[in-house]
């Protein structure tokens, strides 16, 4: 599947792009290159086929005026079509996956808030063809006990099955989610006799808004159930239990996370893109036929032992690499990175390109959110996206130094601004700190550097020399009145800060309120897109804006 031309971003971010690009349509052909888009472009994200919108300076979300926003989803900006969710236009995924809901029903939700749980259930099901031969969905609500709702036999159009959705009952009580995960696995609800297919992705979204009343039998029941060639999503609402969510997902691909019932919708395209790639990568999707025969989509290929289906191709195993660097398969496409001290080439996504080092003397901190919310995998993608921005300077006491530390529950500092003296130590210490999990005590990493005086000459700042911090984090921070005063604090102090907001959940006032100029605050819509703002932020730092 061919590329979009993505680098458009790291344009817009630098200042060369002065509009947007919004709800893009059929072919794109950019510098004599066609970018075609796939029938599962809202779906299928990072494989970056589609770009719902790419917004620039001075765009207000939320009452917050934000200087860089990447939004390929449109999850921060609304659209008066709400998406497709109004007029029923929201792109389909044609999965045969069987589906079953979730839904925490206990006293901690309030009947409002399952109101929004509902809801946010019902969007996600209409970003899926649902039929007999295509995506079935069921239901299960939880409390001290659990019941079946909705089971996978029971329907088969999408306005019945939002209307039952919506009557889903409220029970109250505990939070027995082994108790849901175990009816699922000892009902046998994905059998043939309750509506589910051999041949089909068994899935189920768990939606909850806290810890179980049991975590290790949780634990057990999500195992049990993961044997048995289930897939579960954990979707969790607040803090302070990911370890849980991970437990029941089993991977940290499979969690997600939103500071309220309010912000779920934020996630709703992210999780609709996961959950249809399951079915993807088990080949799980449909093809179709025609006069010419049976057809795949785009960046698919017919499935050898079921010509009904058909399969991933793997361009990065085709004899003609189709990325200069390094390839990375996707279900359904794949994207194309550059080694570090590389950038991709704005002029094609497939090349990478050097950029000049900055050489300008700066004493540069990195806070990174190490809460449980970013998860394993995304702690790495943060980690290796810093010592790639560092690359990109020259290290010495006459021009760049840099000093990190993380923050969770607590702050932790990593290194001050003279503890190391070159690129390498520095990209060591940074990929080499530890991931502490916990809450998103934004203000503690502020805090820190403000008491223990990362800036001072004693730590190795410089008088007359630009002091940054760049704040990278993945959420609203737990404390946003303590975190936008101790922002203020640094800032009268003549710290200018930065920061760098990551996923559905980034709270785009509180990174207005947190900058010291809105027009370098950026947002992102994914962790898989930081490689796009590299060379934004580098610019931002260098002060090539």
């Amino acid at each position: 599947m061919k590329v979009l031309f993505l680098a458009l971003l790291t344009l817009a971010l630098v200042g060369h792009i002065n509009g947007g690009f919004l709800g893009l349509v059929g072919n794109i052909v950019v510098g004599g290159i066609d970018f075609g888009l796939g029938m599962f472009g809202k779906i299928f994200d990072v494989g970056l086929t589609f770009m719902n919108s790419v917004i620039v300076t001075g765009v207000n979300i939320g009452g917050a005026t934000i200087g860089a926003v990447v939004d390929p989803f449109g999850i921060w900006r609304g659209t008066e079509d709400d998406h497709g969710h109004k007029s029923g236009k929201v792109e389909k995924c044609p999965a045969i996956a069987d589906i079953i809901y979730v839904f925490d029903t206990s006293t901690s939700t309030s009947a409002s808030e399952f109101e929004l749980q509902k809801q946010f259930a019902i969007r996600i099901t209409e970003h899926f063809k649902i039929g007999a031969s295509d995506t079935r969905f069921g239901a299960i609500v939880f409390s001290d006990t659990a019941e079946v709702t909705i089971r996978l036999s029971e329907y088969k159009d999408g306005n019945a099955l939002t209307a039952a959705l919506q009557n889903t009952k409220y029970l109250g009580g505990g939070s027995a989610t082994y108790a849901a995960l175990n009816l699922i696995r000892n009902g046998n609800l994905f059998s043939t006799t309750n509506g589910g297919r051999d041949k089909s992705s068994k899935i189920v979204i768990v939606i909850t808004d806290g810890a179980s009343d049991s975590v290790v039998n949780t634990n057990a029941a999500a195992v049990a159930l993961r044997n048995t060639g289930v897939h579960v999503i954990a979707v969790g609402i607040g803090a302070g239990f990911g370890l849980e969510l991970y437990n029941i997902a089993g991977t940290y691909s499979n969690v997600f996370s939103s500071d309220s019932f309010e912000a779920l919708t934020r996630t709703e395209h992210k999780i609709s893109r996961r959950v249809c790639g399951i079915p993807a990568a088990e080949g799980n999707i449909p093809s179709e036929s025609s006069w010419l025969g049976v057809k795949c989509p785009e960046g698919y290929e017919q499935n050898p032992e079921d010509r009904t289906k058909c399969v991933d191709v793997n361009e990065c195993k085709h004899e003609k690499q189709p990325c200069q660097e390094i390839c990375v398969n996707l279900v359904g496409s794949f994207r194309c990175k550059c080694n570090r001290g590389n950038v991709i080439d704005e002029k094609d996504p497939r090349k990478c390109k050097a950029l000049p080092p900055c050489t300008k003397a700066l004493d540069i901190i990195f806070a990174l959110d190490a809460s449980g919310s970013i998860g394993d995998d995304n702690w790495v993608v943060q980690q290796d996206y810093v010592a790639r921005v560092v690359n990109h300077f020259t290290v010495s006491r006459s021009a760049a130094q840099f000093g990190a530390l993380t923050f969770g529950n607590d702050a932790v500092l990593l290194f001050r601004l003279n503890t190391y003296s070159s690129k390498e130590s520095i990209t060591k210490a940074v990929v080499s700190a530890n991931y502490t999990k916990g809450l998103t005590y934004t203000n503690k990493a502020f805090n820190a550097i403000y008491q223990n005086q990362l800036f001072s000459t004693a730590s190795g700042g410089r008088a007359n020399v630009p002091d940054i911090v760049v704040v990278i984090t993945d959420g609203a921070a737990t404390e946003s009145e303590a975190t936008i005063a101790s922002a203020n604090r640094l800032k009268q102090a003549g710290i200018r800060i930065i920061p760098v907001g990551i996923s559905p959940s980034a709270n785009a006032a509180e990174l207005a309120s947190i900058a010291s100029n809105t027009k370098e605050a950026v947002l992102v819509g994914d962790f898989e897109l930081l490689d796009y703002i590299e060379q934004s932020l580098t610019s931002i730092l260098c002060g090539n804006e």
